[in-house]
């Protein structure tokens, strides 16, 4: 496949988030510049090692930020929970000596992570030293255009498919970062 390939645009949606081309969506970072590193292949498939591979070259390049909107669920304490958790914070690591800065998505299940109760992890975004992203929306009933006015207790809602971390808190306030789809994909 071609490394630019994005296959389910998923990489577009969140790298407009970021910059844009100047069409559409503003994005919070115009004058950023994206180096794609698509670890997926065409079937949607990918690996740990396909994925420290891509964070290791995006490194190797000089990125000053990491964002990998991907991750799966693990069960804590378990050998796979445990090479994995390794790998992605020794990555990690190397990344954050190197001046990169890491984030993954905390994920959309709609469940505490980690999870207490069922063991239940979710990596890369629970490695150490990774920045996880949850997602914020307004409550679907919201009529569009939103509220301007900052803060509003509507712009800081945890979406309801978000992971979360266990205090029950999304992100905490203050997140005025809005991109195409999420909550609700006519926004």
């Amino acid at each position: 496949y071609q490394p630019d390939d994005d296959f389910d645009s998923h990489g577009s949606h969140v790298g407009s988030t970021v910059t844009s081309n100047g069409i559409g969506v503003a994005g919070v970072a115009p004058g950023a510049r994206i180096m794609n590193a698509n670890v997926f292949g065409p079937d949607a498939g990918t690996s740990v090692a396909r994925i420290v591979d891509g964070m290791n070259w995006c490194v190797a390049q000089g990125a000053d930020v990491i964002n990998m909107s991907l991750g799966g669920g693990r069960t804590r304490g378990t050998a796979t929970w445990v090479a994995d958790s390794t790998t992605y914070t020794n990555a990690t690591q190397a990344a954050r000596n190197a001046g990169t800065v890491v984030i993954a998505a905390a994920g959309n299940s709609n469940t505490a992570i980690p999870n207490t109760s069922t063991g239940g992890s979710f990596l890369p975004a629970e490695a150490t030293g990774v920045i996880a992203v949850g997602a914020t929306a307004p409550p679907a009933a919201t009529g569009f255009p939103f509220p301007s006015q900052a803060p509003n207790a509507l712009f800081d809602t945890r979406a309801g498919y978000s992971n979360f971390n266990t205090g029950n808190d999304a992100l905490g306030p203050g997140v005025r970062i809005y991109a195409p789809g999420g909550a609700n994909t006519f926004r």
